[in-house]
Protein backbone atom coordinates (compact mmCIF):
# COMPACT_ATOMS: atom_id res chain seq x y z
CA UNK A 1 0.00 0.00 0.00
CA UNK A 2 1.52 3.17 -0.99
CA UNK A 3 2.16 5.28 1.78
CA UNK A 4 0.43 9.10 3.15
CA UNK A 5 2.77 11.72 2.25
CA UNK A 6 2.45 14.43 5.51
CA UNK A 7 4.57 17.36 5.24
CA UNK A 8 4.14 19.77 8.29
CA UNK A 9 5.46 23.54 7.89
CA UNK A 10 6.75 25.34 11.04
CA UNK A 11 8.39 29.00 11.12
CA UNK A 12 8.27 29.05 14.88
CA UNK A 13 10.31 26.13 15.57
CA UNK A 14 11.52 26.78 19.07
CA UNK A 15 9.78 25.76 22.12
CA UNK A 16 6.47 24.01 22.78
CA UNK A 17 6.23 24.11 19.18
CA UNK A 18 8.93 22.33 18.47
CA UNK A 19 8.46 20.07 21.23
CA UNK A 20 4.73 19.53 19.73
CA UNK A 21 5.71 19.16 15.67
CA UNK A 22 9.07 17.00 16.39
CA UNK A 23 6.96 14.19 18.83
CA UNK A 24 4.19 14.14 16.27
CA UNK A 25 6.64 13.41 13.53
CA UNK A 26 8.47 10.62 15.25
CA UNK A 27 5.38 8.98 16.48
CA UNK A 28 2.97 9.05 13.58
CA UNK A 29 3.02 5.43 12.20
CA UNK A 30 5.51 5.40 9.24
CA UNK A 31 4.20 1.95 7.85
CA UNK A 32 1.04 4.37 6.54
CA UNK A 33 2.73 7.85 6.13
CA UNK A 34 5.66 9.48 5.28
CA UNK A 35 6.97 12.54 7.05
CA UNK A 36 8.48 15.80 5.42
CA UNK A 37 9.05 18.70 7.64
CA UNK A 38 9.84 22.34 6.44
CA UNK A 39 11.35 24.13 9.29
CA UNK A 40 12.49 27.85 9.96
CA UNK A 41 15.13 28.78 12.48
CA UNK A 42 14.83 30.55 15.66
CA UNK A 43 17.09 32.09 18.39
CA UNK A 44 15.77 29.50 20.35
CA UNK A 45 15.34 26.32 18.08
CA UNK A 46 18.14 23.58 19.62
CA UNK A 47 21.42 24.06 18.28
CA UNK A 48 21.34 20.09 17.04
CA UNK A 49 17.49 19.91 16.63
CA UNK A 50 18.27 17.45 13.92
CA UNK A 51 19.19 14.56 17.01
CA UNK A 52 15.42 15.01 18.59
CA UNK A 53 13.40 13.99 15.25
CA UNK A 54 13.77 10.28 13.14
CA UNK A 55 16.11 10.11 10.62
CA UNK A 56 13.10 9.24 8.54
CA UNK A 57 11.91 13.14 8.73
CA UNK A 58 12.77 14.34 5.71
CA UNK A 59 13.77 17.89 6.79
CA UNK A 60 13.52 20.65 4.41
CA UNK A 61 14.87 24.61 5.11
CA UNK A 62 12.89 27.09 4.45
CA UNK A 63 13.60 30.71 5.74
CA UNK A 64 10.36 32.64 7.27
CA UNK A 65 10.26 35.44 9.59
CA UNK A 66 7.77 35.74 12.42
CA UNK A 67 6.47 39.30 12.01
CA UNK A 68 4.94 40.56 8.98
CA UNK A 69 7.51 41.41 6.22
CA UNK A 70 6.17 41.95 3.20
CA UNK A 71 9.35 41.48 0.64
CA UNK A 72 10.63 38.77 2.69
CA UNK A 73 6.97 36.92 3.16
CA UNK A 74 6.43 37.06 -0.69
CA UNK A 75 9.95 35.38 -1.25
CA UNK A 76 9.23 33.00 1.30
CA UNK A 77 5.69 32.37 -0.21
CA UNK A 78 7.55 31.45 -4.01
CA UNK A 79 9.60 29.07 -2.42
CA UNK A 80 7.02 27.22 -0.45
CA UNK A 81 5.29 27.00 -3.15
CA UNK A 82 7.96 25.23 -5.36
CA UNK A 83 8.47 22.95 -2.61
CA UNK A 84 5.07 21.80 -1.98
CA UNK A 85 4.53 21.41 -6.21
CA UNK A 86 7.81 19.23 -6.06
CA UNK A 87 7.22 16.49 -3.24
CA UNK A 88 3.04 16.21 -4.01
CA UNK A 89 2.21 15.93 -0.85
CA UNK A 90 -1.38 14.29 0.30
CA UNK A 91 -1.81 15.83 4.10
CA UNK A 92 -0.29 19.85 4.52
CA UNK A 93 -0.24 20.18 8.42
CA UNK A 94 0.86 23.92 8.90
CA UNK A 95 2.29 25.29 12.84
CA UNK A 96 1.97 28.69 14.18
CA UNK A 97 0.49 31.84 12.40
CA UNK A 98 3.15 32.34 10.01
CA UNK A 99 3.00 28.96 8.40
CA UNK A 100 -0.58 29.20 8.48
CA UNK A 101 -1.04 32.16 6.60
CA UNK A 102 1.53 31.37 3.87
CA UNK A 103 0.61 27.87 3.56
CA UNK A 104 -2.90 27.66 2.96
CA UNK A 105 -2.40 30.34 0.13
CA UNK A 106 -0.17 27.75 -1.29
CA UNK A 107 -2.05 24.98 -0.79
CA UNK A 108 -4.91 26.48 -2.28
CA UNK A 109 -3.33 27.53 -5.25
CA UNK A 110 -1.93 24.07 -6.07
CA UNK A 111 -5.77 22.49 -5.14
CA UNK A 112 -4.54 20.41 -2.15
CA UNK A 113 -7.41 19.21 -0.28
CA UNK A 114 -6.22 18.11 2.86
CA UNK A 115 -4.92 21.18 4.95
CA UNK A 116 -4.88 21.45 8.90
CA UNK A 117 -3.60 24.04 10.79
CA UNK A 118 -2.50 24.65 14.28
CA UNK A 119 -2.15 28.12 15.46
CA UNK A 120 -0.69 26.83 18.80
CA UNK A 121 -1.42 30.12 20.14
CA UNK A 122 -3.47 32.86 17.92
CA UNK A 123 -1.26 35.83 17.10
CA UNK A 124 -4.23 37.63 17.80
CA UNK A 125 -3.78 37.16 21.52
CA UNK A 126 -0.13 38.54 21.84
CA UNK A 127 -0.06 41.16 24.93
CA UNK A 128 3.56 42.60 23.47
CA UNK A 129 1.86 44.16 20.04
CA UNK A 130 -0.52 46.98 20.27
CA UNK A 131 -4.39 46.28 19.80
CA UNK A 132 -4.65 47.81 16.32
CA UNK A 133 -1.50 45.38 15.50
CA UNK A 134 -3.86 42.15 17.26
CA UNK A 135 -6.82 43.21 14.70
CA UNK A 136 -4.90 42.62 11.88
CA UNK A 137 -3.36 39.75 13.15
CA UNK A 138 -7.43 38.51 13.52
CA UNK A 139 -8.14 39.87 10.08
CA UNK A 140 -5.48 37.84 8.46
CA UNK A 141 -7.13 34.82 10.36
CA UNK A 142 -10.81 35.52 9.14
CA UNK A 143 -9.09 35.82 5.48
CA UNK A 144 -6.86 32.72 4.97
CA UNK A 145 -9.51 30.85 6.67
CA UNK A 146 -11.42 31.23 3.31
CA UNK A 147 -8.47 29.52 1.81
CA UNK A 148 -9.89 26.38 3.17
CA UNK A 149 -8.00 24.12 5.73
CA UNK A 150 -9.15 22.55 8.75
CA UNK A 151 -8.46 24.34 12.24
CA UNK A 152 -6.78 22.15 15.30
CA UNK A 153 -7.10 24.14 18.57
CA UNK A 154 -4.88 22.50 20.93
CA UNK A 155 -6.91 23.70 24.09
CA UNK A 156 -10.67 24.22 24.62
CA UNK A 157 -10.27 27.83 24.28
CA UNK A 158 -8.28 27.89 21.77
CA UNK A 159 -11.07 25.36 19.65
CA UNK A 160 -13.69 28.17 20.75
CA UNK A 161 -11.63 30.65 19.10
CA UNK A 162 -11.31 28.70 15.85
CA UNK A 163 -14.73 27.92 15.55
CA UNK A 164 -15.74 31.89 15.50
CA UNK A 165 -13.02 32.24 13.21
CA UNK A 166 -13.95 29.20 10.59
CA UNK A 167 -16.80 26.62 9.91
CA UNK A 168 -14.50 23.70 10.43
CA UNK A 169 -12.71 23.43 13.45
CA UNK A 170 -11.57 20.49 15.64
CA UNK A 171 -9.84 19.98 18.84
CA UNK A 172 -7.02 17.96 19.54
CA UNK A 173 -4.64 18.38 22.71
CA UNK A 174 -1.36 18.69 22.97
CA UNK A 175 0.69 16.08 24.27
CA UNK A 176 3.63 14.11 26.38
CA UNK A 177 5.79 11.44 25.91
CA UNK A 178 5.81 9.47 28.96
CA UNK A 179 8.66 7.39 27.98
CA UNK A 180 11.19 10.58 28.41
CA UNK A 181 9.15 11.54 31.24
CA UNK A 182 9.88 7.77 32.97
CA UNK A 183 13.64 7.85 32.12
CA UNK A 184 14.12 11.20 33.79
CA UNK A 185 11.83 10.55 37.08
CA UNK A 186 14.33 7.55 37.58
CA UNK A 187 17.57 9.84 37.68
CA UNK A 188 15.75 12.36 39.50
CA UNK A 189 17.42 14.39 42.68
CA UNK A 190 15.32 15.27 45.49
CA UNK A 191 16.03 19.00 47.42
CA UNK A 192 15.64 19.10 50.57
CA UNK A 193 17.34 22.55 51.88
CA UNK A 194 15.19 24.84 50.16
CA UNK A 195 12.17 25.09 48.09
CA UNK A 196 13.03 25.33 44.46
CA UNK A 197 10.52 27.49 42.47
CA UNK A 198 11.08 27.57 38.73
CA UNK A 199 10.10 27.85 35.29
CA UNK A 200 11.04 26.64 31.67
CA UNK A 201 11.05 28.59 28.51
CA UNK A 202 12.79 32.08 26.63
CA UNK A 203 12.84 34.42 28.74
CA UNK A 204 10.65 36.70 26.12
CA UNK A 205 7.63 39.36 26.48
CA UNK A 206 4.92 36.05 26.10
CA UNK A 207 6.75 34.25 28.92
CA UNK A 208 6.36 37.81 31.54
CA UNK A 209 9.47 37.33 33.28
CA UNK A 210 8.56 40.57 34.96
CA UNK A 211 6.07 38.98 37.13
CA UNK A 212 8.39 35.87 37.67
CA UNK A 213 10.45 38.22 38.83
CA UNK A 214 7.96 40.17 41.48
CA UNK A 215 7.25 36.59 42.69
CA UNK A 216 10.84 35.82 43.26
CA UNK A 217 11.54 39.05 45.10
CA UNK A 218 7.89 39.16 47.20
CA UNK A 219 9.16 35.49 48.61
CA UNK A 220 12.78 35.98 48.86
CA UNK A 221 12.83 36.00 52.21
CA UNK A 222 11.56 32.57 52.23
CA UNK A 223 13.55 29.23 52.43
CA UNK A 224 13.71 29.67 48.74
CA UNK A 225 15.03 29.26 45.51
CA UNK A 226 14.30 30.25 42.16
CA UNK A 227 15.21 29.29 38.71
CA UNK A 228 14.34 29.99 35.20
CA UNK A 229 15.30 27.04 32.72
CA UNK A 230 16.30 28.76 29.39
CA UNK A 231 17.42 32.04 27.89
CA UNK A 232 16.15 35.38 25.50
CA UNK A 233 16.04 38.70 24.89
CA UNK A 234 14.71 39.58 28.23
CA UNK A 235 16.84 38.15 30.42
CA UNK A 236 18.31 41.13 31.88
CA UNK A 237 15.10 41.44 33.40
CA UNK A 238 16.12 38.44 35.42
CA UNK A 239 19.54 39.05 36.42
CA UNK A 240 18.44 42.46 37.42
CA UNK A 241 15.84 41.59 39.69
CA UNK A 242 15.10 42.23 43.37
CA UNK A 243 15.94 38.66 44.40
CA UNK A 244 18.36 35.73 42.82
CA UNK A 245 17.30 33.96 40.14
CA UNK A 246 19.62 31.27 39.06
CA UNK A 247 19.35 30.98 34.84
CA UNK A 248 20.30 28.00 33.26
CA UNK A 249 20.54 29.18 29.39
CA UNK A 250 19.67 26.58 26.56
CA UNK A 251 19.31 23.21 27.70
CA UNK A 252 19.13 20.14 25.66
CA UNK A 253 15.86 18.47 25.99
CA UNK A 254 16.99 16.16 28.59
CA UNK A 255 18.84 18.64 30.56
CA UNK A 256 15.75 20.97 30.61
CA UNK A 257 13.46 18.06 32.17
CA UNK A 258 15.91 16.84 34.71
CA UNK A 259 15.71 20.32 36.00
CA UNK A 260 12.45 21.14 35.98
CA UNK A 261 12.19 17.11 37.48
CA UNK A 262 14.57 19.31 40.91
CA UNK A 263 11.40 21.48 41.34
CA UNK A 264 8.73 21.78 44.16
CA UNK A 265 7.08 23.84 42.22
CA UNK A 266 6.64 25.24 38.82
CA UNK A 267 5.40 28.61 37.98
CA UNK A 268 3.97 29.68 34.55
CA UNK A 269 3.46 33.42 34.32
CA UNK A 270 2.55 33.92 30.36
CA UNK A 271 0.73 36.06 28.90
CA UNK A 272 -0.89 33.87 25.92
CA UNK A 273 -0.45 30.49 25.43
CA UNK A 274 -2.04 27.48 23.25
CA UNK A 275 -1.50 25.13 25.34
CA UNK A 276 1.86 24.65 26.86
CA UNK A 277 4.26 22.10 26.39
CA UNK A 278 6.52 23.29 29.55
CA UNK A 279 3.05 23.02 32.13
CA UNK A 280 2.04 19.50 30.62
CA UNK A 281 5.70 18.41 31.22
CA UNK A 282 6.24 19.61 34.80
CA UNK A 283 2.75 17.89 35.61
CA UNK A 284 3.91 14.91 34.32
CA UNK A 285 7.23 15.04 36.42
CA UNK A 286 4.37 15.63 39.43
CA UNK A 287 5.20 19.31 39.94
CA UNK A 288 1.98 21.08 41.26
CA UNK A 289 1.84 24.55 39.03
CA UNK A 290 0.78 28.22 39.48
CA UNK A 291 -0.44 29.34 36.07
CA UNK A 292 -2.09 33.02 34.65
CA UNK A 293 -5.58 32.01 34.17
CA UNK A 294 -5.43 32.55 30.43
CA UNK A 295 -5.96 29.95 27.08
CA UNK A 296 -4.64 26.93 27.71
CA UNK A 297 -3.31 27.08 31.21
CA UNK A 298 -7.01 26.47 31.99
CA UNK A 299 -7.02 23.32 30.43
CA UNK A 300 -4.48 21.58 32.47
CA UNK A 301 -4.18 23.28 35.99
CA UNK A 302 -7.57 22.29 37.87
CA UNK A 303 -8.03 25.53 40.52
CA UNK A 304 -7.22 23.73 43.73
CA UNK A 305 -6.69 20.21 42.51
CA UNK A 306 -3.27 20.08 40.24
CA UNK A 307 -2.39 23.67 41.19
CA UNK A 308 -3.91 27.07 41.41
CA UNK A 309 -5.05 29.64 38.76
CA UNK A 310 -3.95 33.74 39.65
CA UNK A 311 -5.52 36.16 37.77
CA UNK A 312 -2.96 38.70 39.14
CA UNK A 313 0.35 39.43 41.06
CA UNK A 314 -1.61 39.30 44.51
CA UNK A 315 -2.56 35.69 43.56
CA UNK A 316 0.52 34.31 42.13
CA UNK A 317 2.14 35.54 45.22
CA UNK A 318 -0.65 34.26 47.80
CA UNK A 319 -0.65 31.16 45.65
CA UNK A 320 3.07 30.14 45.52
CA UNK A 321 3.33 30.71 48.99
CA UNK A 322 0.75 28.43 50.33
CA UNK A 323 2.92 25.45 48.68
CA UNK A 324 5.96 26.99 49.74
CA UNK A 325 4.59 26.25 53.31
CA UNK A 326 2.77 23.26 53.21
CA UNK A 327 4.57 20.05 51.24
CA UNK A 328 1.84 18.17 51.65
CA UNK A 329 -0.50 20.24 49.26
CA UNK A 330 2.37 20.42 47.08
CA UNK A 331 2.44 16.34 47.13
CA UNK A 332 -1.08 16.21 46.69
CA UNK A 333 -1.88 18.49 43.47
CA UNK A 334 1.46 17.27 42.07
CA UNK A 335 0.13 13.74 42.00
CA UNK A 336 -2.90 14.31 40.73
CA UNK A 337 -1.40 16.50 37.90
CA UNK A 338 0.73 13.47 36.83
CA UNK A 339 -2.55 11.48 37.03
CA UNK A 340 -4.33 14.05 35.07
CA UNK A 341 -1.50 13.80 32.57
CA UNK A 342 -0.74 10.20 32.33
CA UNK A 343 -4.69 9.63 31.54
CA UNK A 344 -5.12 12.26 29.16
CA UNK A 345 -2.51 13.50 26.99
CA UNK A 346 -0.05 10.55 26.35
CA UNK A 347 1.35 11.54 22.95
CA UNK A 348 0.72 8.05 21.53
CA UNK A 349 -2.87 8.85 22.10
CA UNK A 350 -3.05 11.74 20.69
CA UNK A 351 -1.25 11.09 17.28
CA UNK A 352 -3.64 8.43 16.91
CA UNK A 353 -6.21 10.96 17.05
CA UNK A 354 -4.19 12.90 14.29
CA UNK A 355 -3.87 10.15 11.95
CA UNK A 356 -7.57 9.13 12.14
CA UNK A 357 -7.87 12.72 11.06
CA UNK A 358 -5.30 12.67 8.13
CA UNK A 359 -7.02 9.48 6.64
CA UNK A 360 -10.56 10.22 7.12
CA UNK A 361 -10.66 14.14 6.47
CA UNK A 362 -11.66 15.12 2.63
Amino acid sequence: MEKIKVVHIVESFGGGVFGSVSQLCNHIDKSKFQVSLIYSLRPETPPNFQKYLNKDVKLIYLPMVRELSPIRDIKSFIELYKILKRNKPDVVHLHSSKAGVLGRLATRILRIKKVFYSPRGFAFLREDVSATKRQLYYFFEKVTSLFGGVIIGCSTDEYNYAKRISNSAVMISNGVDLGIIESIEKTKKENNAKVFIGTSGRISPQKNPQMFCKIAAALKNHNVHFVWIGDGELTDTIEKCDAKIDKTGWKTREQGLTFVSMLDIYVQTSLWEGMPISVLEAMALGKPVVATDIVGNRDLVIHGKTGFLAKNEEDFIQYVKILVDDKQIRKQMGDAGRTLIKSTYDIKYIVKQFQELYERHD
